[in-house]
């Protein structure tokens, strides 16, 4: 994103999605959307884990639900209120995620940046400091918008995970495995056919419907055809919507 906006406070009013009103109402949420912590939990059954940037909170639920001691870097002061005193996560408020992080003692067993990497001035520092963080073996997970998508080659501009300014950076897929791969972080595993990329597609093509058609009723159905149409193509292989990708620090 360039030029970036020198206050970026405006472009965050409201956020990504609500608050939930207690623990049980975001345990609803975590349910529903297991395919954010499965990726970790696949490698590692406890230990210490921490997640940059995430929003209301539904890894760090997901993640200490399942034994986990659980600490957040987070920008959003209302959401590390909730954090710290629904979730009991340790979670702290941020605006430079990678002086935080080189405040912090190595002996995390997994850390995350689901969706919040692309949002960072610097992600290259936040991957040289959670490579410093992790325990040897420990497991990143990295999940973004996927800029070699099928929908990126046909929407260019129009194309709504840019998230314009919000979106700082987007890493083809090959990059941002050569940064990990400097930071001794070997790639284990990575998707653009996930449950999650499956549901931004669809929401691209129903925006897209939204901004072309006046017809209230028709907009869904016209977004769900141009969904179908374009499913084959971007279940092609690194041609989905998002991608998420696993790591593990060399022993």
């Amino acid at each position: 994103m360039q030029p970036r906006p020198l206050d970026m406070s405006p472009y965050y009013k409201g956020g990504y999605d609500p608050i939930p009103a207690d623990l049980e109402a975001l345990r609803d949420i975590a349910v529903r959307e297991r395919y954010r912590c499965d990726p970790i939990l696949k490698y590692r059954k406890g230990g210490r884990f921490l997640e940059l940037g995430p929003w209301r909170g539904v890894l760090c639920c997901q993640m200490k639900d399942a034994g986990f001691s659980v600490s957040a870097i987070e920008m959003d002061q209302p959401c590390v209120t909730f954090l710290r005193n629904t979730v009991g996560v340790d979670a702290l408020q941020s605006f430079d995620p990678v002086r935080t992080m080189r405040q912090m003692h190595q002996g995390f067993d997994a850390i995350a940046a689901w969706h919040s990497l692309e949002h960072i001035p610097t992600p290259w520092l936040v991957v040289q400091e959670a490579a410093r963080l992790l325990n040897p073996g420990g497991i990143l997970l990295l999940a973004m918008p996927n800029p070699e998508s099928f929908e990126f080659g046909v929407l260019r501009s129009r194309w709504m995970h840019l998230d314009a300014p919000r979106h700082l950076y987007l890493f083809p897929i090959r990059s941002l495995v050569e940064v990990c791969r400097e930071h001794d972080l070997d790639l284990l595993e990575v998707t653009t056919t996930d449950i999650f990329s499956d549901i931004q597609s669809r929401h691209t093509w129903q925006m897209l419907a939204r901004s072309w058609v006046r017809v209230k009723y028709a907009r869904g159905v016209i977004g769900n055809i141009l969904y179908w149409l374009a499913r084959s193509r971007q279940n092609q292989v690194g041609r989905g919507s998002a991608y998420c990708a696993v790591f593990r620090k060399a022993c």
